[in-house]
């Protein structure tokens, strides 16, 4: 017994030698490093400290993408930024060279909370709705914060993965997968990467490098899995899993057979969280909440409309609503005309709320409101009849993106001579191609495809420019569109601003704009074209 603990004793001593950190107990392992509790001889306090210790995946990984401890280490240290619901860490050397990083050390995790004496706790079974609520609250903000404030993914969502603080505060933690996966591309397997019931849908595509690395939309997956959890006592498709290739699981339900499960598994929850966890856990990356700050915020909206005050303020708007039922009629009459647009006008029915390009959604009454900045518009020549309108009609069953491809073509065809513009650029062939399924691509006839193409850039564009108060930027949504979101972001970050007008024109380190002055006359036209209906 003696020798035993004298070898363990050497073993810690040997995990960094540091004068201020003494390593005293190991405290877990994961893919990537072992944790171990240790002492802080400065603050007289005990810590977390995490070394690099990975498996023989993640030293496959290692070698495909060229890492070294210390980048992988330092990836994974935090800036110095407040965030309130991340789990802070510190990037340190020993004498030795060797890089560790410290954190704070948590006793209790969710899994804590909702697993005791080998029972799950879930809805009304140990767990009630304000503690589920208050949980989704402090995941959907940490998530938030790693999305927007650090700029980077998690990956790897699950109850052992989110801490407790003292005053019962979730923060997210393990940082490990998230550090990995924001480094590039995997080269290499990912089969044991994030824990495999909060795995988004996409990421078990390994034919497709970019839909199967984690996202911000894949995160919100997570994120969904996690609240469904929470609520039922069991992930989303724990069952289907369980006792099966998770693979073959997903490649068999396919997008439409897995929104149509998620429907029917989402009846076990409460329903006014329903429609919230279908955003979430749709089957299409860019139809769930794109990142942690807008599932907070329609979390907190639909927490806040659940208030008595605002259940008594519905109560009378629905009854005022009987007084005109010729309104209620016609609107009845334009939603049945919803799967099949017979023309290419712009929807005039607007609602506040988020909007889903979810063709189902729209069926149940969500509308857009369009937010336009007061930018000038340019002059616009008498409208002409636009070919292939029934091909344009086929490429998209949301009549908002029919409408604004519609005004695209225009554009195109208008300034095409003048500024040498090319109807599809690189960009949005990425977007097509990033978001757009393998069945979906061989179905698409010739006008069809170039069509889907610029289509499914505007499905995207839409998610990608909700405002906090529930509206679309309307002029977000041309941009992005056109150049993608990444290049707007580029843009936006340089001219410290999310106003058209200042990132329209923002110039790179070089002095080079970032959106060039085609594309910027393309979006400035096309929002003239959609400006004559708006």
């Amino acid at each position: 017994m003696i020798n035993s603990l004298q070898t363990q004793r050497a073993t810690l001593e040997g995990v960094i030698n540091s004068e201020r950190y003494t390593v005293k107990s190991l405290l877990g392992k994961g893919t990537w490093g072992r944790v171990y509790r240790a002492e802080d001889s400065q603050l007289r306090i005990d810590v977390a400290v995490k070394v690099l210790d990975p498996s023989p995946l993640a030293e496959d990984q290692m070698r495909h993408r060229q890492l070294t401890e210390e980048r992988i280490i330092k990836n994974e240290a935090l800036e110095l930024t407040a965030c309130s619901h991340v789990v802070p860490r510190m990037f340190a050397v020993d004498k030795n060279g060797k890089p560790f990083i410290v954190m704070p050390l948590y006793k209790n995790f969710l899994s804590d909370k909702i697993e005791q004496d080998g029972s799950q706790l879930f809805f009304r079974q140990g767990l009630q709705e304000s503690d589920i609520v208050h949980y989704m609250r402090d995941i959907s903000l940490g998530l938030g914060e790693l999305h927007t404030k650090l700029s980077r993914v998690h990956g790897d969502l699950k109850p052992d993965n989110l801490a407790l603080d003292s005053e019962g505060n979730v923060l997210v933690n393990d940082l490990g997968t998230s550090t990995c996966a924001s480094l590039g591309w995997s080269l290499s397997p990912r089969d044991n990467m994030g824990f495999i019931y909060t795995r988004a849908p996409e990421c078990f595509a390994k034919d497709n490098q970019r839909l199967s690395h984690p996202t911000k939309e894949s995160d919100v997956w997570g994120f969904g899995a996690l609240a469904y959890r929470l609520f039922t006592g069991s992930y989303p498709l724990e069952p289907e899993f369980d006792g099966n290739n998770p693979n073959k699981v997903i490649e068999e339900l396919g997008v439409d057979g897995g929104n149509r499960l998620m429907k029917n598994k989402v009846r076990n929850v409460p329903e006014k969280f329903r429609k919230y966890l279908r955003e979430c856990l749709n089957f299409t990356p860019y139809l769930r909440f794109h990142d942690g700050i807008h599932a907070n915020q329609s979390l907190q909206t639909l927490i806040e409309s659940r208030t008595p005050a605002a259940i008594l303020k519905k109560s009378l708007q629905r009854a005022a609503y009987i007084t005109v039922p010729s309104a209620l009629v016609g609107l009845g009459l334009y939603m049945g005309m919803v799967h099949e647009p017979q023309d290419l006008t712009m929807p005039q029915v607007k609602m506040e709320g988020y909007l889903s390009v979810d063709n189902d959604m729209l069926a149940e009454g969500e509308r857009i409101v369009f937010d336009k900045e007061n930018i000038p518009r340019l002059p616009v020549p008498k409208l002409f009849q636009v070919g292939h309108q029934a091909e344009m009609r086929k490429a998209t069953k949301n009549r908002y993106a029919a409408y604004l491809l519609k005004t695209y073509v225009q554009t195109f065809q208008d300034i095409r001579q003048a500024f040498e513009v090319p109807f599809v650029i690189t960009a949005q062939h990425d977007t097509w191609s990033g978001y757009t399924t393998d069945a979906e691509k061989q179905v698409r006839g010739m006008y069809n495809g170039i069509f889907f193409v610029i289509a499914r850039n505007i499905e995207v564009a839409l998610t990608q420019s909700k405002t906090p108060k529930g509206t679309v930027d309307l002029e977000d949504v041309c941009a992005i569109s056109r150049v993608g979101i990444d290049k707007v972001n580029e843009a936006r970050r340089a001219a410290n601003s999310f106003d058209f007008n200042d990132y329209i024109y923002a110039r790179n380190k070089h002095g080079d704009r970032i959106i060039g002055e085609r594309d910027e006359e393309f979006v400035k036209t096309w929002l003239s074209y959609i400006n004559l209906n708006l």
